[in-house]
């Protein structure tokens, strides 16, 4: 389970970096510049399985953030929905 929240959150943290950065390769440098954080490329395998949930919850709440105000006034219920399980996954962690 927790390796499933570590691969989800690196897959959401790539997103958000294309999102922002543009290109591909840049993407994949920020991504895998979280494996020099000690507590990222280190610490995450000693057995904190709520870590790895509260990473994914923040990658996911980032992500429909910057969705939402990409999309400006026409936003959905759908995104509101998305923005409240992200959430709530962070408070459950």
């Amino acid at each position: 389970v927790k390796y499933a929240f570590f691969l989800a959150m690196w897959v959401i943290y790539y997103a958000i970096a294309r999102r922002v950065l543009g290109k591909t390769v840049w993407a994949s440098v920020a991504t895998l510049s979280l494996l020099l954080l000690y507590q990222i490329g280190w610490k995450i395998h000693l057995g904190v399985t709520h870590t790895a949930m509260v990473m994914f919850a923040c990658a996911a709440t980032l992500l429909v953030v910057l969705y939402m105000v990409e999309r400006g006034g026409s936003r959905s219920v759908l995104d509101y929905m998305l923005l409240g399980l992200a959430v709530g996954s962070g408070m459950m962690s």
